[in-house]
């Protein structure tokens, strides 16, 4: 009977070639990225400083050189969002209002219940496809040498939150990657201007119509 052999995770390791740095592993292979060991300081010289347990030095957080903090899965996420936007562009047209506060006086249908039900299918696969394309996007940052990224589970509380921090920490690690927290935060100002947009323009037609 054949004794299943546990992988070793990605991590910095000492290099097997005796050199005094470390050499990054995949998971499945040694690759071509090196840590240089930090210059060596006399005790004396060096304060001590309390660090809460698990606390790691800013400089071993730092990305192989040349990793990119951009893949086609933060891209995936990006272009989602985009295509998002264009399920809301009927709410700027004023006859969408009409035709639904006519119909809730009324009680016809609007012709919209289709329209109605498309956008909050697509509203939601659209969320449960950023969740995946969080993780594998958080994976594949993990893999490229960058420690740890902006977790995925930050997805769930919405893409923009994601891209946000992950922007922030992608910045910190590779020195690239800030680019998604302004996109992040174009979108919530988005999400604010539609959600203001929808409500006037809702509040507008329903006192035309005397609902409120």
């Amino acid at each position: 009977m054949t004794t299943p052999v546990t992988p070793v995770p990605a991590a910095w390791y000492p290099d097997p070639a005796g050199s005094p740095r470390q050499r990054w592993w995949d998971g499945t292979q040694w690759t071509e990225h090196y840590s240089e060991p930090l210059p060596a300081q006399p005790i004396a010289s060096l304060p001590y400083v309390a660090q809460p347990y698990g606390a790691q030095p800013a400089a071993t957080l730092k990305a192989p050189e040349g990793t990119s903090a951009y893949n086609g899965f933060v891209y995936g996420i990006i272009g989602l969002l985009v295509l998002g936007n264009i399920t809301v562009a009927p709410l700027f047209d004023p006859g969408y209002f009409a035709s639904v506060t006519e119909s809730a006086v009324s009680g016809a249908p609007n012709g919209y219940e289709l329209f109605n039900v498309l956008t909050t299918l697509i509203t939601w696969l659209f969320f449960a496809l950023s969740v995946v394309l969080a993780f594998f996007d958080w994976r594949s940052l993990r893999d490229s040498g960058v420690q740890r990224p902006f977790h995925w589970a930050f997805a769930f509380l919405g893409a923009p939150l994601y891209l946000i921090g992950r922007g922030v920490v992608t910045r910190s690690r590779t020195g690239s990657g800030i680019a998604t927290m302004w996109l992040g935060i174009a979108q919530i100002v988005i999400n604010v201007v539609v959600f203001f947009t929808t409500f006037v323009f809702a509040f507008q037609y329903g006192l035309e119509a005397g609902s409120f």
